[in-house]
C-alpha cells in the first residue's frame, strides 16, 4: 500500500507541474514583434518589385546566401509555387537539404511601399511586413 501512495504523490507532483506550465503560458505575451533596418541604394518603387514577386525573392535571397557573412550556413533553394507570380497569393518554398524548410506567401502589397508575407517556418507561423 506503501508504495500506492508514493505513486499518488508522483502524480500529483506532475500534476501541479502541468499546471505551473500552463499558467505561465497564460503570462507570456500574446504577440511578439521585432524589427530591423537596412538602407538600400534604390527607389523605393525598384526595391517593391523584387520583394512582391516570385523571381524577385529568389534573386534576393539567392544573392544573400553568397555573401561571406552566410558562409557555413545549408545552401537554400527558393522555389516557386503555382500561382500568381506577383502581389497577393504568390508563394515561394524555401528548401534544404530536399526539404521545405518554410513557405512564405505575399498576402498584402500596398505599392510601392509595403509588401505583408505569412510566413509558414513548419513549427509556427509569422507575418512580416517590409515597408519601403
Amino acid at each position: 500500500m506503501i508504495w500506492l501512495k508514493r505513486i499518488g504523490k508522483g502524480i500529483a507532483a506532475l500534476l501541479a507541474l502541468f499546471g505551473v506550465f500552463v499558467l505561465a503560458g497564460f503570462l507570456l505575451p500574446s504577440e511578439f514583434a521585432a524589427g530591423t533596418e537596412l538602407d538600400i541604394d534604390a527607389s523605393p518603387r525598384d526595391v517593391f518589385e523584387v520583394f512582391n514577386s516570385q523571381a524577385g525573392i529568389q534573386q534576393w535571397w539567392t544573392r544573400m546566401g553568397d555573401k561571406p557573412e552566410f558562409a557555413g550556413y545549408p545552401k537554400m533553394d527558393i522555389v516557386a509555387l503555382p500561382g500568381p507570380k506577383a502581389g497577393p497569393g504568390a508563394k515561394v518554398d524555401f528548401v534544404m537539404n530536399g526539404m521545405v524548410a518554410e513557405t512564405w506567401a505575399i498576402t498584402r502589397s500596398r505599392g510601392p511601399h509595403q509588401v505583408i508575407y505569412a510566413i509558414d517556418f513548419k513549427v509556427f507561423l509569422t507575418e512580416r511586413t517590409i515597408t519601403l
